[in-house]
Order: C-alpha cells, then structure tokens, then sequence
C-alpha cells in the first residue's frame, strides 16, 4: 500500500516598525531541491535578507518548526543567469533591487534601450549603487529606464518543517529598538 504525503502550504510575513529597515524573505528553490511543493516531516530552507540597523529579530511559525541554520551568507543575483533581475525608474530618481545590496562589480548595472527625463526627453544619468544592506538605488534626477542589474546580495538561511498537515504561516518582525 503506497504512503501518502501530505504536503504544506508555506506563507512567509516579514514586518517592520519603519521604512528605515528592509527585511525580506524567499524561498529559493535551488536550495531546497528544485522542490517548489513542501511535505510533512521534511526540512527546507528559506533565504532572510535584512538591512543592518536591525537590532532585534523575532521569528516563529504557527506550526512545526524554523530555525537559522548560521551565519551570513552570500549569492550572486540574479540566482539563475537566464532569468535577469531588471530595475525600472518610472519617472522617479528611485528605484529598488528584489534583494539586498552587498556588493557589486564595475558593470552591475546596464541599461536596457534608452533613459529619459521626466519630460521625456532622451538624457544622461548618474546611478548610485545602494548602502550595503539596503535595496534602494537612486539616480541623479528623475528618469524613464530600465536597467539588468547583477549584484551581491547576502542573506541568513533558515530550516523549517511540520509534523502537521495544514498552512503554515512563518513570520519575521524586526525593529531597531
């Protein structure tokens, strides 16, 4: 008689106090086998990317158990060279990356056609890179473009698993108080 799993609903909630502080949490499938469906009583990892004036982190979930697995760690961005992660200014002087900023080489930034101004007029641009830690990239005045980004980012990982069948809401609160 075969055995049936039963798989989980996994649903991630990262909150902060501020906006001052960026904390963001995902499920990378390469690190969980290329496995995008969770079963019972088996451990998968989740990546927590935070912004260094967290001070203090709260973490649970409402069933089974997560944990961090150690300390920080870090990946190139975009994970998967054939799927590029694009930033797009759409007439702001601001835009944000998916992850956090850790570093970065000369050529992290490309952009994709042409940039224009708030009036729409074709112009030339200045970049800066964000704080480490931090996803916010700011051009030099508002702007019309897209841009392929590659990056460092880091992150902590995380274990969870249930012996319970059900959803499971896996939380994050930081603060930096």
């Amino acid at each position: 008689m075969a055995v049936q799993q039963t798989s989980l609903t996994v649903t991630i909630v990262t909150r902060t106090d501020t906006t001052e502080l960026v904390l963001s949490a995902e499920i990378v499938a390469s690190d969980n086998n290329e496995s995008s469906t969770y079963y019972i009583e088996e451990v998968y990892y989740l990546r927590l990317h935070q912004s260094p004036n967290i001070t203090t982190l709260n973490y649970n979930s409402t069933i089974g158990t997560v944990s961090t697995t150690g300390g920080a760690q870090i990946a190139s961005v975009p994970y998967n060279p054939s799927k590029p992660e694009y930033l797009v200014f759409t007439g702001s002087d601001s835009a944000n990356l998916a992850k956090s900023f850790y570093s970065s080489g000369a050529t992290w930034l490309t952009p994709i056609g042409k940039v224009f101004d708030e009036s729409g007029a074709e112009t030339s641009y200045t970049i800066t890179k964000p704080e480490i830690g931090y996803t916010k990239v700011m051009a030099n005045k508002k702007i019309y473009g897209v841009f392929r980004v590659e990056y460092i980012t880091q992150f902590t990982k995380y274990s969870f698993t249930s012996n319970e069948d059900g959803p499971m809401v896996i939380f994050f609160i930081g603060s930096d108080t």
